[in-house]
């Protein structure tokens, strides 16, 4: 995998929000003297927070732990026979998985809503295309969820709430939900700016855990800007 495929990813499917800070660099250029200095400032900031996310994705997803896909070895309790991927609209995962657990049957659930879904970066990601099969299809006694990058699309709480439910019920006894969020953050909003406003509060997720009556088993932090937590279906 390149070393930019990450940062290529966002770069492509995000690209009118780029687009926009050029462009306003652009007229803060060529502006009259009178609008120079507030539109300098306006260019300044949307210069910084274009740079600081492209540099900081590329670290993170491509060149940090995350990019390395081996961090999931050490989060399950046995390997794993029957694994689910869930995204709302590009599965970036389920092939790191095949490599680390080849013998697993390894489902890939599409749970996009296009109602609630509305973000333009999604429908350029998607493609016009499903990717996977409908979350009612997810198949039971798993050894492993796997919700990357992807949870923070479920924007209201009863939402996540049903979501968590569903695959907690589907989560063998000894099963785990493995999920990996930006959160909605001081070090997110350092270099995403008003992106991370698209991100959830980590108290946005321990609700919807709570709701889902889920047991969080483990929470760290992988790099400064994402989090991972690990959880069990209700004893």
């Amino acid at each position: 995998m390149s070393r930019f495929t990450g940062v290529g990813q966002v770069l492509r499917f995000n690209w009118p929000a780029y687009a926009g800070a050029a462009g306003l660099v652009a007229v803060a250029l060529v502006a009259p003297r009178r609008l120079r200095r507030p539109l300098a400032a306006l260019a300044s900031a949307g210069a910084w927070f274009a740079v600081a996310s492209l540099v900081t994705t590329n670290v993170v997803y491509d060149r940090s732990e995350y990019a390395r896909w081996e961090w999931p070895l050490g989060l399950l309790t046995r390997t794993p026979r029957r694994v689910a991927v869930l995204h709302a609209g590009l599965d970036n995962v389920s092939e790191h998985l095949r490599r680390l657990w080849p013998e697993a049957e390894i489902q890939v659930i599409d749970f996009y809503d296009p109602v609630a879904m509305t973000e333009p970066a999604i429908a350029r990601a998607r493609g016009g295309r499903r990717h996977g099969d409908d979350i009612a299809e997810l198949m039971p006694s798993l050894d492993a969820a796997f919700v990357v990058l992807a949870a923070h699309e479920l924007r209201s709480r009863s939402d996540r709430a049903v979501f968590f439910n569903r695959i907690g019920d589907a989560l063998a006894t000894a099963g785990r939900l493995v999920l990996l969020e930006h959160l909605r953050d001081v070090p997110n909003a350092a270099v995403y700016g008003p992106g991370a406003w698209h991100f959830l509060p980590r108290a946005d997720y321990l609700a919807a855990f709570t709701d889902a009556r889920l047991t969080l088993l483990e929470e760290r932090a992988m790099t400064a800007f994402l989090r991972l937590f690990v959880l069990s279906r209700p004893a």
